[in-house]
């Protein structure tokens, strides 16, 4: 994907969007969400997990109950131009990530080594609405800063496992930036979360995606915090 393809994805090119193999769920117009609301005949939002600056987190269930393993990541419904266009970005770069590195876990998951797994968008009233949210992979340990300082003082940290956690993601990086000349501008020890999967061992995943794409090659685009080239 060249310069001018990703930047025309960032700024509504639908049929550029398609090529990214994309799930999309279409909401009415209206559309709130709450608890027990169904996004489709499959999917229903479960509890609230956290609010943020942009929007809220999302727990998410199957409408027969049982737990999707995934959450959404929604926009507050009066976000601006700013915000909606960094979780557009959000989503191809999510997208793009997994068209690089996506793979299955040992349950058949599809998963993303390093990174959260961007499996749908959801928008308002047809294809081309407006961005009402993310459905991304659901991660269940705690950031890296917390497990060295928060349990550190308690007991010992086993440094190793720090170790593979961190070695798992700089080598995510390395691939990211070798194939889509991914560049996440804020990776820190809060930013690295413990994942879980089922019958899996530890694995980690980067969250907070203030990403961009660094220039490496001439298919690659740069892009500042709010999706222009800089």
């Amino acid at each position: 994907m060249g310069v001018e393809q990703l930047d025309a994805v960032l700024h509504g090119d639908d049929l550029l969007r398609e090529q990214l193999h994309t799930p999309l769920i279409i909401v009415p117009d209206g559309f709130q969400c709450a608890e027990g609301a169904e996004l489709n005949p499959k999917l229903r939002i479960g509890k609230l997990l956290g609010t943020g600056f942009m929007g809220a987190v999302f727990d998410l269930a199957r409408t027969d109950g049982t737990p999707s393993r995934r959450v959404l990541k929604t926009l507050k419904p009066n976000a601006g131009d700013q915000p909606r266009e960094l979780l557009e970005r959000e989503m191809v770069l999510g997208r793009l990530l997994f068209q690089a590195l996506g793979t299955r876990d040992a349950n058949g998951n599809p998963t993303v080594p390093g990174f959260m797994y961007v499996q749908a968008v959801v928008r308002f009233g047809s294809a081309t609405g407006k961005l009402l949210g993310v459905i991304l992979e659901k991660v269940n340990g705690m950031d890296c800063y917390k497990r060295i300082t928060q349990f550190g003082r308690s007991k010992p940290v086993n440094l190793e496992y720090i170790r593979q956690l961190l070695f798992q993601v700089m080598m995510a990086v390395k691939v990211g930036q070798d194939s889509i000349g991914f560049h996440h501008r804020d990776l820190h020890l809060g930013n690295v979360m413990e994942h879980f999967p089922v019958g899996c061992g530890p694995k980690a995943k980067v969250m907070e995606r203030t990403l961009s794409l660094r220039e490496v090659t001439k298919e690659h685009v740069k892009l500042s915090n709010t999706g222009w080239k800089y």
